[in-house]
């Protein structure tokens, strides 16, 4: 039915002629008197009508984000308020994996979404499903409402509401968007039957206001609905660990790994005592110290540092002991930049993870806890932990799983004028703090994970906010105040090149009386005239960045890696220099897949000017499924489609010829109320808040990491 050619991208929408039913509503419908020109493309896609009830989308081999077809409504609006979800059978006929997604809009809506989701702001709700070619789905965006307003019932400090905080005016849907996630190769997608499905019915129990709170139970737990493993008891936590207990005997780990979790079996290669990488046959590989291959296949933050505010929202706990009992050593205090609890110096906390560890081992809990870890992360398939903030680095130390951890320069100096970067702003690294706070940080590490071959290297810094238009953080410098040592280095720079202030004003079309007068001036200059050399300092202060804290991080620590600063807003001049110091360039990629991911420069992989290796650092996939709140950044029906999307995602990065890892975020759920700070309350963990596991993203993980060097070395 369609013709697979390089170079163009067919999109078939074919829409029986069922009727409406109570259950059932299509959407959509095309026939012979379609009109085209009332539909809408992004990315530069030709569309035409295809055999009176098809349409076909058509785009070249150029690298797209994310080209978009927008369906307006009929008749100006669809009322979805009666149904449950939006359903779309999807094919995959092309040759290429691809993620299908899906949105609805409202009137004054952006069509689609953008950035990240913070509290009190409306949640984007997708649907999207990752195929491979030939296979095919249902693709599913769950229609999700509220039963009344959040702040009217009380509700903060959390991201995720329940039942589920309503993402839109469902009785006024203007258009629905299907697109392709990071199109980076041509596709060829089938979509049938797009249709509003199921009745909606309210949630019996959340008829009644005032029976509402507390909503969590004892073990920090959402009261208000059952699901398959709720915890009821204590005695049922006991359960839950003597069955994991066989389930790890069961799985004890991959028989052809060595004691750093590397290929036994394997090529045989320089041993150096520490970790390194190497191109092996093409393909980009970690090597451990005894001269093994090894991907690595691991988890963020197996540290049971997990808490929840308390200050302010009492009411909403069934169970805060009192501070003299064993459980009342779980409270704490915090301090936060983001959303509600921003407004305190200070407020305190409580940790339902840390109180359940201690109702399943008593005093040993913390010991118990950190050895299961280990055992776990084996059973599992896995050979790396990753700690955001080294808290318990005893864990680390037990020296039983590689690790890797994140370095931080936020008390160095920042750049006063940076207006782009959400809650802290970027580090100068031309002022002399930036290399005293880094070498401070290493030192803190000298005794214990510099030199230790269990670490394989260090990040530093995690998502700083880099813009994407490569010259913001250079208009930041000018913003910024005289004694500002990024705007002295670039008027220095301006100096040399221009000679005379006179000669700059020409080029810039601006009319500073001199250097000094341009060193006061906290205004960002107009038109086009200084866009080189905005641009060229930016680049300066990218290169800048990274090569300071290679030479920091080699100087202290030469036997570890360094894996850059964990992007996930990149542009061409910071990946360059990235590219340039990095031993392995670190991506925090949430996406359903990364196997098309390719380092930003415009070029495709087997051209780019830099062939580094690539490191996952973080991604995550939830559901709503088991009694959770939010269903994280990236989505699913259920936790077998979780699972699916889990093994989709690894298996895409081993087939990258650059990839030599995928870090899971992360090991557990977050509290059911969200963690302190920004008020995350997803859905994410392989175990839940009270230490359960979720077996089948586990089984997920043994399938791949079980077997992952015989599919990465063969697969071609």
């Amino acid at each position: 039915m369609i013709q697979n050619s390089a170079g163009i991208i067919m999109i078939i929408l074919t829409f029986l002629g069922f009727s409406c039913t109570k259950r059932s509503l299509i959407l959509f419908d095309f026939n012979r008197d379609f009109d085209t020109g009332t539909v809408e493309t992004t990315e530069g896609m030709k569309i035409s009508l295809i055999d009176e009830k098809a349409l076909r989308l058509e785009k070249g081999a150029v690298r797209q984000y994310r080209p978009s077809l927008v369906l307006k409504a009929p008749g100006g609006k669809w009322d979805l308020s009666g149904y449950e979800a939006i359903t779309i059978e999807v094919k995959n006929v092309g040759s290429e994996p691809h993620s299908v997604n899906c949105i609805i809009n409202n009137p004054g809506d952006p069509p689609l979404p953008v950035g990240y989701v913070y509290e009190d702001t409306d949640v984007i709700t997708e649907g999207a499903l990752l195929l491979w070619p030939g296979e095919e789905g249902v693709l599913k965006l769950p229609l999700l409402r509220e039963q009344w307003a959040e702040k009217e019932i009380g509700i903060i400090g959390m991201r995720g509401h329940p039942p589920v905080k309503r993402v839109k005016d469902l009785s006024n849907v203007n258009q629905l968007v299907v697109y392709i996630q990071k199109a980076d190769k041509p596709f060829e997608v089938v979509i049938d039957n797009i249709r509003a499905e199921g009745i909606y019915k309210a949630p019996e129990k959340l008829q009644e206001l005032k029976n509402f709170f507390p909503m969590i139970d004892e073990f920090g737990q959402y009261r208000h609905r059952e699901w398959s493993g709720k915890t009821h008891s204590q005695e049922e936590l006991l359960v839950h660990r003597e069955i994991e207990e066989g389930d790890l005997d069961s799985h004890p780990g991959p028989e052809s790994w060595d004691k750093y979790g590397g290929w036994a079996a394997g090529p045989q290669l320089e041993a150096t005592g520490f970790f390194r990488v190497e191109k092996h046959q093409g393909k980009w590989w970690l090597v451990d110290p005894e001269g093994r291959l090894f991907w690595s296949h691991g988890i963020v933050a197996v540290e049971p540092y997990h808490k929840t505010a308390i200050t302010d929202r009492e009411y909403m706990y069934s169970f805060l002991p009192s501070k003299d009992e064993p459980l009342g050593r779980f409270y704490g205090t915090a301090s936060t930049r983001w959303g509600y609890y921003s407004r305190y110096d200070t407020f305190e906390t409580y940790s339902y993870t840390k109180a359940n560890m201690y109702r399943i081992w008593g005093e040993d809990w913390f010991d118990k806890s950190a050895g299961l870890a280990h055992h776990r992360l084996k059973s599992w398939g896995m050979n790396t932990m990753h700690t955001p903030n080294w808290d318990n680095r005893e864990i680390y130390e037990l020296r039983k799983t590689p690790y890797t951890g994140t370095l931080r320069t936020r008390q160095a100096r920042r750049i006063i004028g940076d207006e782009v970067s959400e809650g802290s702003r970027f580090p100068d690294p031309f002022d002399p703090s930036f290399r005293r706070i880094l070498r401070d940080q290493l030192a803190y590490h000298k005794d214990h994970s510099i030199d230790d071959p269990w670490c394989i290297g260090y990040h530093i810094d995690g998502e700083p906010d880099w813009g994407w238009d490569g010259i913001s953080l250079a208009v930041s410098t000018l913003k910024s105040p005289p004694d500002q040592a990024a705007k002295r280095e670039f008027i220095n720079d301006l100096k040399l090149k221009y000679s005379s202030i006179d000669r700059l004003n020409t080029a810039w079309g601006t009319s500073h009386g001199s250097w000094g007068a341009l060193l006061m001036n906290r205004t960002e200059p107009e038109g086009e005239g200084a866009y080189a050399d905005l641009r060229a300092f930016y680049a300066k202060l990218a290169d800048t960045y990274f090569r300071i804290c290679k030479e920091e991080l080699k100087s202290a620590a030469p036997n570890q890696l360094y894996f850059g600063c964990r992007f996930w807003s990149v542009n061409i001049p910071v990946a360059d220099a990235a590219a340039k110091y990095c031993d392995v360039v670190g991506y925090n990629r949430y996406y359903y897949t990364v196997e098309n991911f390719y380092m930003p420069s415009g070029q495709k992989i087997d051209t780019l000017e830099y062939d580094k290796p690539m490191l996952f650092g973080e991604w995550h996939v939830g559901a709503l499924d088991r009694g959770m709140l939010h269903p994280s950044l990236r989505q699913t029906k259920d936790q077998d489609q979780r699972a699916k999307a889990y093994k989709d995602y690894v298996l895409g990065a081993m087939r990258h010829p650059q990839a030599v890892g995928t870090i899971y975020f992360q090991y557990q759920d977050q509290e059911t109320t969200g963690r302190v700070g920004d008020g995350e309350n997803y859905q994410i963990g392989f175990i839940d808040v009270c230490n359960k596991p979720y077996y089948e993203i586990i089984r997920a993980s043994r399938d791949v990491g079980y077997n992952m060097y015989d599919y990465r070395f063969s697969n071609k």
